[in-house]
């Protein structure tokens, strides 16, 4: 066997260094002459056969390192040049091109000090190790995109976001410290807001042509494709002063109209929403099929981002949403959350359920039940030991599970009550309802559970007797919306007028002079 062997791999390893190398062997220092030219002889001298000889016997008593831990002097690459140009100083991260690209000026398409483009490889090196990417403030249709990326991606990625002209951010600001859920602009009319549900105007006419160049400024150029063919659009973006925002754009027969949707700048706790305890059980389930609903506007995405948050909170699992457009953004906790919108991520609900099975999730988030095909593969997910969270616009907790059955024709249907009985595992309805506060709304809530005879009367037709279900079902954690509303007119949160008007069966509410205390299940929005 040849004496070389190991010493032959460390030369090889060392080769391609600077001559002379200095490499530690057997705690022993060895001067390796450096290689002749012309390909010279590599027979081993005697100072060879020594140093190999002393490396064996090294090797009992000193441990072995690993090569790569060694230490091995490298070569450094040359420092960077201390001068990019004349009049500018030693180039910093702030001075780099945003991203590593510049356009045909030489500037950066950030408006940063300038700087002449550096297309040695020093530069190059440093621009994309040492300088971390940095948020565009421009719309993404004016901004050169990345190499291989998908137009308009680069939105749901940016930390900062986007911003209205001055005239619309001022309207959002003060919006959102009145404690405003929606702000309407209409052209050459007065910007309104929903306050307590209620429309009221503020502020001055905004002119068509100042509303046109405040959205160019946030639509980009598959954005305003979709605007111009179909009349409409929606998206959501982060504006640097207004915060989180879901918008629609839509041509009307004055012009053009922005819906605004002031979204919660984090996920809310269940604390903070009021939600029945029994709800944050959801956090025990591996899988099945959650669903919360309610009327448009009453809070569903809100309570949803309150369960996804749960489990990003607790567990160490991976999360996929899909949402048109997507609107809470989560935070870096314990799980591993990928946020994907229709329209610039995926073509639809269906496709990227179908994609999101291969993509190794433990739940899946469905931004809305829509249609039937969303619905089979929602099912699906949730038969295959996935947990599915999803939204649906329906009144009532009886409601929802018979709109998601009534989405498929009568010959699936049996096989449908059949998959949902075993699915099913909570469904949350809820309705906002006026405080005793002025300008302010609280969320009553309806929970139905996943249990032995829920799942019965799904499968042999009988919902009409749900309410019943419901008034015996608090061992298993039922909870009435007439529950909810009495916990909170009894704790004066609502007046009983407003928990009468939104009662379904205001019997349940009882007297005022009879009321029961309710109980922890029923807390309503006090916790």
């Amino acid at each position: 066997m040849d004496r070389r062997r190991g010493l032959g791999s460390q030369r090889d390893y060392a080769d391609p260094l600077p001559a002379p190398t200095r490499l530690p062997i057997g705690g022993e220092e060895r001067t390796e002459p450096a290689p002749q030219p012309g390909g010279g002889s590599n027979t081993p001298t005697r100072r060879d056969a020594a140093v190999t000889t002393s490396a064996r016997r090294g090797r009992h008593r000193t441990p072995t390192v690993p090569l790569a831990d060694r230490d091995l002097p490298i070569d450094l690459p040359p420092e960077l040049p201390t001068d990019t140009g004349a009049g500018l100083g030693p180039k910093t991260k702030s001075d780099l091109p945003v991203d590593g690209v510049s356009d045909t000026s030489g500037k950066s398409t950030k408006k940063l000090a300038p700087v002449e483009p550096d297309s040695s490889e020093s530069s190059r090196h440093s621009t994309l190790n040492d300088a971390p990417p940095l948020a565009p403030t421009t719309p993404p249709h004016s901004a050169p995109a990345a190499a291989g990326a998908a137009p308009g991606t680069q939105r749901l990625h940016d930390p900062t976001g986007f911003s209205f002209s001055e005239s619309v951010t001022a309207i959002l600001v003060e919006a959102r410290r009145r404690s405003a859920s929606d702000v309407h602009l209409i052209s050459d009319e007065a910007p309104r807001i929903r306050i307590a549900g209620r429309l009221q105007p503020e502020g001055d006419p905004i002119s068509a042509a100042a509303l046109a160049s405040a959205i160019e400024r946030v639509l980009s150029a598959p954005q305003q494709a979709t605007l111009d063919e179909r009349g409409y659009v929606d998206l959501g973006i982060t504006d640097a002063a207004a915060g989180r925002l879901r918008l629609n754009i839509c041509r009307h027969r004055g012009g053009l109209k922005v819906c605004a949707r002031l979204v919660a700048a984090h996920p809310l706790s269940p604390t903070e929403l009021g939600l029945p305890w029994e709800v944050e059980a959801i956090a025990n389930h591996h899988q099945g099929l959650v669903v919360c609903s309610g009327p448009s506007g009453a809070g569903k995405t809100t309570t949803m981002a309150a369960l996804v948050q749960l489990f990003n909170e607790r567990q160490a699992v991976h999360i996929i949403t899909v949402e048109d457009p997507v609107e809470i953004q989560y935070p870096v906790a314990r799980s591993l959350i990928s946020q994907r919108e229709v329209g610039t991520h995926t073509l639809s609900f269906s496709a990227a359920l179908k994609g999101a099975l291969r993509e190794d999730p433990d739940i899946i988030v469905i931004g809305d039940l829509r249609d039937r095909e969303t619905v089979a593969m929602a099912l699906s997910a949730a038969e295959t030991g996935h947990l599915v969270i999803a939204t649906m616009s329906t009144p009532s907790g009886a409601q929802t599970i018979g709109r998601l059955i009534d989405m498929f024709p009568p010959d699936e249907q049996n096989q449908i009550r059949a998959t949902l009985a075993g699915a099913l595992k909570l469904v949350v309805s809820q309705r906002l309802i006026d405080a005793a506060a002025p300008n302010r709304r609280v969320a009553a809530f309806e929970v139905i559970t996943g249990n032995v005879p829920l799942w019965s009367l799904i499968r042999d037709q009988k919902l009409h007797q749900l309410p019943s279900l419901l008034q015996r079902g608090r061992a298993y954690g039922m909870v009435r919306l007439e529950d909810s509303l009495k916990g909170l007119m009894l704790s004066k949160t609502i007046t009983r007028a407003a928990a009468l008007a939104n009662a379904d069966d205001p019997k349940l509410l009882g007297g005022e002079d009879n009321a029961t205390p309710p109980s922890k299940r029923a807390r309503g929005g006090s916790r």
